[in-house]
């Protein structure tokens, strides 16, 4: 079982609430980058309401893609998962920093859809294993970036959620001129240790430890 954001990693985390016989040993591993804040909530809200003010959106039964809306919401996605050093190393100036934004911006439009989008943010918002966490007994590793603009580094939620969850260990990995923001979690040099670690006293037997890394 793998989870590669927070989206994903606050499913699994319900998943592994519910039951008392999963086991994360499978290829792959556990990786969870978890949220229980109000930020990525209000920014999927927006994205979506974002999609549904343009009237070519028609209520979902649009005949072309509402590209206002869309782009509207691309925009706010692309700014959400930016990455500040690093782009300020590899796009240094404005015209170049200007030319990456758009690119990207309207290379993810030609394969949107409104309504899947829609779909994609919404089905997050109502995930929150935060009141059995408690009976999560399998080891996880908890692992986030400090430049993450969607899951923010300055709140207390892992702190608190590790109080509850003594198979947990909790990493907050720098931000650098290398790291890329929401998504470092898909490079895999950030987190690769922590990915053996957990492997390892995951093993049968394996008496787990609370705390970070």
């Amino acid at each position: 079982m793998r989870a590669t954001d927070s989206k994903r990693g606050n499913k699994i985390l319900r998943i592994l609430a519910q039951s008392d016989h999963i086991r994360p040993i499978v290829p792959g591993g556990v990786a969870i980058a978890l949220a229980f804040d109000q930020d990525d909530a209000s920014l999927l809200a927006v994205a979506i309401n974002a999609i549904k003010a343009d009237p070519a959106w028609q209520g979902g039964n649009y005949t072309s893609e509402p590209m206002s809306g869309l782009r509207a919401a691309e925009n706010l996605l692309f700014v959400a998962g930016a990455a500040p050093l690093l782009y300020q190393k590899q796009y240094p100036t404005r015209l170049t920093a200007s030319a990456f934004a758009e690119e990207r911006v309207a290379n993810a439009l030609k394969s949107l859809d409104a309504n899947d989008l829609i779909y994609q943010l919404d089905s997050s918002r109502n995930y929150n294993p935060w009141t059995n966490l408690e009976r999560i007994k399998v080891p996880i590793t908890w692992i986030n970036s400090a430049d993450d603009f969607i899951n923010p580094r300055n709140l207390a939620v892992p702190g608190e959620a590790l109080k509850r969850m003594p198979s947990a260990k909790f990493r907050l990995i720098a931000e650098t001129a290398e790291t890329h923001g929401h998504g470092t979690h898909t490079w895999a040099k950030f987190w690769k240790a922590d990915l053996i670690a957990l492997l390892e006293r995951s093993e049968p037997g394996r008496t787990p430890r609370h705390g970070s890394r």
